[in-house]
């Protein structure tokens, strides 16, 4: 995971003493916004892929048995990328049609709301799933946690919060502004993180 100097309750604090006449809000409000707004970066924008190895019980791979690294959220069914059966990559069918090669030597997978199901309910050995990685949903307890991002993109996490924020009770202005600024940094986010994927591929 990405990881800033400020902590989340620096982040909160920062915005809620800007937000003027709306600082009466509740503080789990503006950490709401800040929750949805890292899983969409997380999830859209981002896009940091993980591994974990599971095995299959009676051909399903639950979520909560996919390992995840520290201070990430658990896997969910949009998260998964793809699943290896030792070197070789499974082909992804959808549940309907993975009923039709549960006989079948060659082993698939289908991605359903209780997990991974395997074709084959006989293989009982690990597999590697591919996953996206997503930050847990913060709460009281995690304000001394750092902002799962680049430092210098702290702000824009803020900006959006902000717009969010404003956009809430009707200040279409204030939004505007905000969100604004937040869409100019989202541009150069995406360059940032282009030239840090270039940067690992040594291109």
């Amino acid at each position: 995971m990405l990881q800033a100097n400020t902590t989340i309750g620096e982040l909160l604090d920062s915005v809620t003493a800007d937000m003027g006449l709306f600082t009466d809000r509740d503080r789990a409000f503006y950490r709401g916004l800040m929750n949805e707004t890292l899983t969409f970066l997380y999830t859209a924008v981002i896009r940091m892929r993980a591994a974990g190895m599971a095995i299959p019980n009676a051909g399903l791979i639950a979520y909560e048995n996919i390992p995840t690294p520290a201070g990430t959220d658990k896997v969910q069914p949009q998260d998964v990328v793809t699943v290896y059966r030792g070197r070789q990559q499974m082909h992804a069918l959808s549940p309907f049609d993975l009923g039709t090669a549960s006989g079948l030597d060659t082993c698939y997978y289908a991605i359903t709301d209780e997990g991974i199901r395997i074709s084959r309910t006989d293989l009982s050995y690990a597999m590697q799933v591919i996953f996206t990685l997503r930050p847990p949903q913060y709460n009281e307890s995690d304000e001394g946690t750092p902002v799962p991002l680049p430092q210098e993109f702290v702000p824009m996490l803020a900006a959006k919060i902000r717009g969010e924020a404003y956009r809430t009770v009707g200040e279409d202005a204030l939004s505007a502004k905000w969100l604004g600024v937040y869409n100019a940094c989202l541009a150069d986010f995406y360059d940032y993180l282009a030239e840090r994927r270039r940067a690992l591929c040594g291109i």
